[in-house]
């Protein structure tokens, strides 16, 4: 391989290596970003006199605040429209406490020249909608403003206009979720993924939660990820669910009580749908009956004041709630949740839409009705949910967490060209640029010497050929010509002696031969260079030379046969 070829080639290794780095092992994906999820305040507007008191996500949609609430349940963004609170009471609640418990109403007179109506029938199907509720009243397209500086132009929205369960405006993350899609496409994420934490609305240690987009918050976990394969088959009672897990059992334990209470009494597996909308649990009527049964507690709906709107009435007590459920999920998850996030006073909206406690009632926050569809519903756990893999996983969460978020990316299974652990950081990229930098050079070097030395040796080579040759020149012809004058002389004198040798009867046995073989050889023989009186004769074999340089041509003797003695 030629020099230049040689480098070349190691300057294209190189380069692929480089692009491999800076392309295929570098995660260049957009990084997670969160959404808080807490306490969400609307101050009081034209659209809202008395303010909102509410919780969730804050949003601007065609230029008016609300309060989402994360659904699995639906594929669309639903907001209510201001009718709704106006010609829907069948709760008895007034304008105030329905503006508040949705999260705000949006009102079709107030939306911003950007809003477009759009046909309901454009929009993503929600068949899990449909049994809870009427169908959707209208949509629209218009900017969309997150928190975290995330907005989208053109973002559709269904619009609900009556449906009494439905508690709040909600963020569409079920399967099919148009705002995930919408991420995607816009190149704000790279995956149809998010790691999710609702927080506590607990009353004694109340804590903040939050979604985060492609990734989750490593920083709450309390345990390792346990996966979990979607489902599409109503499993779960008859309702359909993606985030379907298995409970194996249900355990109630209370301090000081010696025997802990089995829910699941008969120890059937009962399937169950992960809902990050739903604040309290859900279970079947079989579960409720249990946990009435096996305790002192009577559930009294009385107890609440008539004073204030319950958005989801749970178990009501007039004496205090001691006791955490454990939950026994196939996988081997399990999970506790304590008794401070199972029970506190009784809160409610008061008339001003404003959120209140009734502290002489303990609320436990269990549904106190039969569960939807007779579907169990959990929540309270690191949800982690992948579309583009079908696949979501579940973790315990860290009882408290005072040192801020720790966002990891899922894993880009799907969405990047080489795996995490060979994903390479800023710092690293530098090293890589400067060390192909100096490879480089040194490459540029050893082509520069390669090259410039062999025509240095060539050059050496060449001098000492030229010099050898001027020390010994090649012969010449009168060099030869003095050669063989010398050597006439030299066989004159042989002659000479030959002819002593006969006048005394005496012949040398090398110079005995046969005729054949003086007569083939004297054929081969191109010049006579001199005679004698006896017909011998000299030649010149011109077929061969010596060995040595610049010596004369190798002479061969020949002599015809002198007889019998």
């Amino acid at each position: 391989m030629k020099a230049s070829q040689l480098l070349g080639y190691l300057l294209f290794v190189l380069h692929s290596q480089c692009i491999c780095l800076a392309a295929g092992c570098v995660d260049t994906s957009p990084k997670p970003f969160l959404f808080p999820l807490s306490n969400c305040t609307i101050p009081p507007s034209l659209n809202f006199p008395d303010g909102i008191s509410s919780w969730g996500v804050q949003i601007t949609f065609a230029g008016q605040q609300l309060c989402v609430v994360p659904s699995g349940v639906v594929n669309n963004t639903v907001i209510t429209e201001t009718e709704i609170c106006t010609t829907d009471h069948t709760r008895g609640e007034d304008s105030a406490q329905c503006e508040s418990r949705r999260g705000g109403t949006w009102n079709y007179a107030s939306a911003s020249s950007s809003y477009n109506n759009i046909s309901t029938g454009s929009l993503a199907p929600d068949f899990v909608w449909n049994t809870f509720n009427p169908p959707f009243g209208g949509a629209g397209t218009a900017p969309i403003q997150f928190p975290s500086d995330i907005s989208l132009p053109n973002f559709p929205v269904a619009i609900a206009l009556q449906g009494q369960n439905l508690n709040a405006n909600q963020l569409g993350l079920a399967n099919d979720s148009v705002l995930l899609h919408s991420f995607v496409s816009s190149g704000i994420t790279s995956s149809m993924s998010f790691g999710l934490f609702a927080g506590s609305q607990s009353i004694s240690q109340p804590r903040d939660g939050h979604i985060v987009f492609a990734g989750y918050d490593a920083s709450l976990l309390d345990g390792p990820f346990h996966n979990y394969s979607m489902s599409d088959t109503p499993q779960a009672g008859s309702r359909l669910c993606s985030l379907e897990v298995v409970v194996n059992q249900i355990t109630l334990r209370r301090p000081g009580v010696p025997n802990d209470v089995q829910l699941l009494v008969d120890a059937t597996p009962m399937p169950s749908c992960i809902e990050p909308y739903d604040n309290l649990f859900r279970f079947p009527s079989t579960i409720l009956d249990v946990l009435q049964r096996s305790t002192d507690w009577t559930n009294d709906t009385s107890l609440a004041s008539p004073e204030l709107y319950i958005v989801e009435p749970g178990l009501l007590y007039n004496t205090s709630f001691n006791g955490s459920l454990i939950f026994e999920l196939a996988g081997g998850l399990e999970v506790e949740i304590p008794a401070y996030e199972m029970a506190g006073p009784l809160r409610g909206i008061d008339s001003t839409g404003q959120r209140v406690l009734q502290n002489n009632v303990t609320s436990v926050n269990i549904f106190n009705q039969n569960a939807p569809e007779n579907t169990a519903s959990l929540g309270k756990l690191y949800l982690l949910v992948n579309y583009d893999i079908q696949q979501f996983q579940l973790a315990p969460v860290v009882a408290e967490n005072d040192f801020g978020s720790d966002l990891q990316a899922i894993d880009p299974s799907s969405s990047s060209n080489c795996p995490a652990s060979h994903a390479v950081s800023g710092g690293d990229i530098g090293v890589i640029v400067v060390g192909s930098i100096l490879a480089i050079i040194l490459l540029l070097v050893l082509f520069l010497w390669i090259t410039k030395g062999r025509r240095f040796l060539h050059e050496m080579k060449a001098q000492r050929t030229k010099d050898s040759q001027k020390e010994v020149p090649p012969p010449t012809t009168n060099d030869e010509a003095l050669a063989i004058s010398n050597l006439n002389v030299k066989f004159v004198q042989l002659e000479g002696r030959l002819d002593r040798f006969e006048n005394s009867g005496m012949m040398r046995p090398e110079l005995v031969g046969t005729h054949d073989q003086d007569s083939a050889t004297a054929g081969r023989h191109s010049s006579v260079v001199s005679s004698n009186r006896e017909g011998a004769a000299i030649t010149i074999d011109e077929t061969q030379e010596l060995d040595t340089p610049g010596s004369p041509r190798f002479l061969h003797f020949s002599r015809p046969r002198l007889g019998s003695y």
